[in-house]
């Protein structure tokens, strides 16, 4: 998952203490918490001068939507209008965003070295043995995500706008019945392009509902057929 979190052998420390004893008080309350270190460096965390929490949002991804992105390179795209709840889809689910309240601090910190990182056992510290870690962040919330229906409730009414009235309709301005030439020049056609940005939907699950309003795709557009 993606929720980062502070791991074990690492603890905060103020600026200006003794370089000498510093290891020490370190090891110290390590050692007390249950927590000494006994591979990899000891990161001793501190706080930036200028921690910037609100620029940053956690995200923790389930494990489908973090194999679609690691193994098969599928991009997720965050939908919604201003007045919408935002969904984020991947090529074949979508995912509503949900704000989750811990009452740990997640701390972001851009450089921390984690026990799978190459070179974590061999790796150095400073001067007074220990690395020193930058804390850029620390925040109470995240973004989760809740498996959920596809939002496709304006399709319908975006494929209402120019639906599909016979091929003598179609043309640009060379019929001579100009009332239903000027119908179909004033209705916007949308490309599934143009519907895959505005529904709340993944690539997939769109397609699924453009078959179930019987959506044909006619040069280049999806628009569904009237029967008189």
């Amino acid at each position: 998952r993606s929720r980062l979190l502070t791991r074990p052998g690492m603890e905060t420390s103020t600026r200006g203490e003794n370089t000498a004893s510093r290891r020490e008080g370190v090891e110290a309350s390590a050692r007390a918490a249950g927590l000494l270190n006994t591979r990899g460096p000891t990161q001793l965390l501190q706080f930036s001068a200028a921690v910037n929490s609100s620029d940053i949002r956690l995200l923790e991804l389930p494990d489908k939507v973090l194999e679609a992105i690691t193994t098969r390179g599928e991009k997720v795209v965050i939908k919604g209008e201003p007045n919408d709840d935002a969904v984020l889809c991947t090529d074949d689910m979508t995912f509503e965003l949900r704000t989750a309240e811990t009452s740990n601090a997640l701390l972001v910190v851009p450089h921390l070295l984690c026990p799978n990182d190459p070179g974590f056992v061999q790796t150095p510290g400073e001067s007074d043995g220990l690395m020193h870690q930058e804390v850029t962040a620390c925040l109470s919330n995240y973004l989760e995500l809740r498996r959920c229906q596809p939002r496709t409730e304006k399709l319908k009414n975006l494929l209402s706008e120019c639906p599909y009235r016979g091929e003598e309709y179609e043309s640009s301005g060379t019929t001579d019945d100009h009332q239903e030439s000027k119908f179909t020049l004033m209705h916007k056609k949308y490309t599934f392009e143009d519907l895959l940005d505005c529904v709340q939907a993944s690539e997939r699950e769109l397609e699924e509902a453009l078959e179930k309003l019987q959506a044909c795709l006619i040069n280049g557009n999806p628009i569904p057929i009237l029967f008189s």
